[in-house]
């Protein structure tokens, strides 16, 4: 597929209806921990999980396209074969300093999608098919869903979760939190109070280095931990 092809793709793909998948945190949790698993790719320590991998794992390739400017990567689920990953040469070529956090992060989210809509997209073109058993689904005419669409924004906002959930597994990133903890209130006991914002900040920093994840996915995923609001990703 060239270029051109896919960006007409990605403004006019044909896009069954799909029906709202509510997942809780624990099940989010538990299911990325699930691919990784079939994957052999959950990590033993805390450490960074190799999402890069995973992507091509779980797909059915990933290619490497001059995709539209909004999109570092999008997810092209297909009827009845593993979804295509595309990601935008630009996140690659980019020499900016945040490069590689954005780049596993774009990896992580992508899975993500994968992980949780792509059952959802299966069962709607299973739909389509019982309503219209006359339709003819082949190669040339394939049922094609592209997971950032706009009108989908919850897709987005699960795909986000789910991506760290893979990039810091819960089991570990509790590890990491509470071991970071004790250092914290080792060093301060003597102190009469210890501003909150730095706990967070300190513990986003640990969290940051030991998952190789950006302070600011690494501070969500803090302050999300302890129940703290008004952060999203």
């Amino acid at each position: 597929m060239n270029d051109n092809s896919l960006n007409k793709l990605l403004f006019n793909a044909g896009q069954p209806p799909l029906v709202y998948k509510f997942y809780d945190k624990e099940t989010m949790s538990f299911m990325a921990d699930n691919a990784l698993e079939r994957a052999g790719l959950y990590p033993q320590h805390p450490g960074p999980v190799d999402v890069e991998m995973l992507a091509e794992d779980i797909s059915q390739r990933v290619e490497f396209l001059s995709l539209p400017l909004q999109y570092e990567g999008a997810t092209q689920f297909i009827y009845g074969e593993k979804p295509i990953i595309f990601v935008n040469e630009a996140l690659m070529n980019s020499t900016a300093p945040y490069r590689e956090h954005r780049w596993r992060f774009m990896n992580a989210h992508e899975c993500a999608h994968i992980i949780f809509q792509d059952v959802l997209f299966q069962e709607a073109c299973r739909r389509i098919l019982r309503r219209n058993p006359q339709f003819n689904v082949n190669a040339d005419n394939p049922l094609l869903f592209f997971s950032n669409s706009r009108t989908y924004k919850w897709y987005e906002y699960q795909a986000n979760v789910g991506a760290a959930n893979l990039l810091m597994p819960r089991e570990h990133l509790n590890t990491v939190i509470t071991s970071t903890i004790d250092q914290i209130a080792d060093k301060h006991k003597t102190a009469d109070y210890i501003n909150s914002d730095y706990i967070v900040n300190t513990l986003a920093e640990e969290v940051s280095y030991v998952f190789n994840v950006s302070f600011t996915a690494a501070k969500i995923a803090v302050r999300d931990y302890f129940g703290i609001k008004n952060l999203s990703y």
